[in-house]
């Protein structure tokens, strides 16, 4: 009988709370529908891109902004992000800014900046090119275009030419309506940048893409100033020193370019 008693006692096992097996059930079915349900959100027309507005663009095409956003209609809304479609776009060389808005169910859409146009330019051609703020050239679409911008000759150095529309880019157009023509013509080692602007006035004015911003503020009132004197063309030179020398008189002996015919008798 002691020893029978020295036993250890078996605990009784106790059956598993019902509570926490629901619970766990619960989840279990919980889990199941919201996979269903996400199966089936992801195979509807509500995950889907079903409107794509683009907004700004002129010079590229419509066609090459959805080909560089890596979109396209039908495709899943939540498959890429604005930021990864903003850095596609603006990998196109001509613009400068782009931005993108996503709005659910499906609509995403696209603004985007082009460069601005600052100059023209002869192609090699013979066509007329726009040139914009990053120096890249584009064919003119309408050839009946007004030209009111600057046409630049001579430009052999692509960089310093790049140099200027950018330089263009940041000045107003009203201070530019009067430039015809902008040729580069370097002065080594001084002056690589040197530049000569025609105007539309008969005046020509010398200056480097370097000073440009600050000179064209002055060449306006010089040529102002000159016509009020009825000086109808000369020379400006807006370098180092703003000076104005007038065209050189022609020479005393020099013939008139349009000559009388001789008269000839009847017979």
């Amino acid at each position: 009988m002691a020893a029978r008693s020295q036993m250890p006692v078996m605990r009784e096992a106790r059956p598993k709370s019902r509570s926490k097996r629901s619970r766990r059930l619960g989840f279990l079915l919980m889990l199941f529908f919201i996979t269903i349900l996400l199966l089936l959100f992801f195979h509807s027309s509500f995950s889907r891109i079903t409107l794509i507005e683009i907004e700004g663009n002129n010079h590229v095409t419509r066609e090459e902004i959805l080909e560089a956003s890596g979109i396209e209609l039908n495709d899943h809304f939540f498959m890429t992000t604005a930021e990864t479609i903003r850095k596609r776009v603006v990998q196109i060389g001509i613009i400068e800014e782009a931005s993108v808005t996503r709005k659910f169910p499906g609509y995403v859409h696209i603004e985007v900046k082009e460069y601005p146009e600052v100059a023209y330019e002869i192609g090699a051609d013979g066509k007329l090119q726009v040139l914009l703020a990053n120096g890249a050239a584009l064919p003119l679409a309408d050839s009946s275009v007004v030209i009111d911008k600057p046409i630049l000759t001579g430009w052999e150095d692509q960089e310093m030419k790049k140099k200027l529309t950018e330089t263009l880019a940041g000045i107003s157009s009203e201070l530019l309506t009067d430039i015809s023509e902008i040729r580069h013509e370097p002065s080594p080692p001084a002056y690589p940048d040197k530049i000569i602007m025609y105007t539309r006035s008969y005046f020509q004015v010398e200056t480097t893409i370097e000073k440009l911003p600050e000179k064209i503020l002055v060449y306006r009132p010089i040529i102002e100033n000159q016509l009020d004197q009825d000086v109808h063309g000369g020379i400006i030179s807006l370098l180092e020193i703003d000076r104005f020398r007038p065209y050189p008189e022609p020479s005393q002996g020099e013939e008139s370019s349009e000559e009388a015919q001789p008269t000839m008798d009847n017979p």
